[in-house]
């Protein structure tokens, strides 16, 4: 394509979209997780106790890639003008230290588990220039995206990167063997629709679905059992996606 890697996501999209059996297929060596619900606003989802595999963990450091994608139904308002995208939903994944006790007294405080030494690593800042321009691999051309096609109020939000690609700093800060790691999602409204649900008496909400793959890139650690373990050793609740249904025709 000739067209400035900018520019393309503006210009053409993500491209085409694989077949269902493709999008949600795992190979051994990656685990595709698929969150799908309707968060209604002031609510939160803040999953302290990711199952990120050990397994990926090589001298002392986690590593692997990440791609996720969110996507979800904006509320509009045409008579907001360039604003008339009312919604949007913030997504963080990364690593943190340790859990902790908070003040549920206080304002705003709901969960009374918080995260200390958190850090997004769906961030830009944190990576090395230079390692992901010297990088020539699939991943590197076709997967992996730069943060603004992930910024606010796009209902179609796209990150893929590659933990071997943090700074040298910021790998030894976020990516040693000890870290926990989490997931958040919260809504967010601008003015003009908040005051409309109070004048209206309706409830604002945002129906949404994440998929999120944890790939071993060198095709070689059991990532997808490890995975499937740690959701039971974390008491998720959880399912296989069925992509083909038998049906049997008495003859």
């Amino acid at each position: 394509m000739t067209v400035p890697t900018i520019e393309r996501t503006k210009q053409v999209g993500f491209g085409l979209p694989r077949s269902v059996s493709e999008i949600i297929y795992n190979s051994p060596y990656e685990a595709t997780l698929i969150l799908r619900d309707n968060l209604a606003k002031g609510d939160k989802i803040d999953i302290m106790d990711f199952p990120m595999p050990q397994c990926l963990i090589k001298d002392g450091y986690y590593t692997g890639q990440i791609i996720a994608t969110l996507v979800y139904e904006p509320i509009l308002d045409a008579s907001q003008g360039i604003e008339y995208c009312q919604s949007n939903l913030d997504i963080k994944f990364g690593s943190y230290d340790e859990k902790f006790e908070r003040d549920v007294s206080q304002r705003h405080i709901l969960n009374p588990v918080g995260r200390k030494g958190a850090q997004n690593l769906f961030l830009g800042s944190v990576f090395s220039k230079t390692k992901m321009k010297n990088k020539s691999s699939d991943f590197a051309l076709k997967e992996r995206l730069q943060i603004q096609y992930g910024d606010k109020y796009y209902p179609v939000k796209k990150y893929a990167i590659d933990l071997s690609e943090l700074t040298e700093q910021k790998k030894v800060d976020y990516l040693s063997s000890d870290k926990k790691w989490f997931l958040f999602l919260q809504g967010v409204y601008r003015d003009h629709i908040e005051r409309l649900s109070l004048l209206e008496s309706f409830t604002l909400s945002q129906e949404f679905c994440l998929i999120l793959t944890i790939r071993d890139p060198f095709y070689k650690e059991e990532v997808y059992d490890e995975v499937t373990h740690k959701l039971d050793e974390y008491n998720f609740w959880h399912s296989n996606i069925k992509i083909a249904t038998d049906v049997n025709i008495p003859l």
